[in-house]
């Protein structure tokens, strides 16, 4: 009796490995690593940079910004096509100071090639804007 319990948690452990790599064939893997994602403020606008370690599978990314004016959810600003590992990406957020939010969030989506979203990294920068870009970006906003 314990050989046929044995043979059926055999039987189980073999149909498991067999689906696992049939999934892996189907499936390929899509991966992305970052080396860095890094926040720069220049003058009036906030430069985001980042570079890929690797870059499996990956279609594009997309660049999001949540403010408490998105009503704090994230609104994608730009999207990237995959220009594959070790590309320096960049993308100057020009817009951020027509807000009066004190914090700003930015968030890396990375778009594999089967559609499936993954969120790379978020990350917060303190934010407080001078007088001066506040009544810019309220001069500009009319326009």
């Amino acid at each position: 009796m314990n050989r046929i319990r044995q043979i059926s948690r055999i039987d189980r452990l073999a149909a498991a490995a067999v689906v696992l790599l049939l999934t892996g064939f189907a499936f390929p893997s899509q991966m992305v690593r970052l080396k860095y994602f890094d926040i720069a403020e220049d003058g009036s606008a906030f430069v985001l940079s980042w570079e890929s370690a690797e870059e499996d599978g990956i279609q594009s990314f997309e660049v999001e910004r949540k403010t408490t004016f998105s009503n704090n959810e994230f609104v994608v600003l730009k999207t990237v096509p995959s220009r594959g590992s070790d590309f320096r990406y960049i993308h100057r957020d020009d817009q951020v100071f027509k807000t009066a939010s004190e914090v700003v969030d930015y968030r890396l989506m990375a778009i594999h090639s089967n559609g499936a979203r993954e969120i790379l990294i978020t990350k917060s920068v303190n934010y407080a804007p001078t007088a001066l870009r506040r009544t810019w970006g309220s001069i500009k906003a009319m326009f």
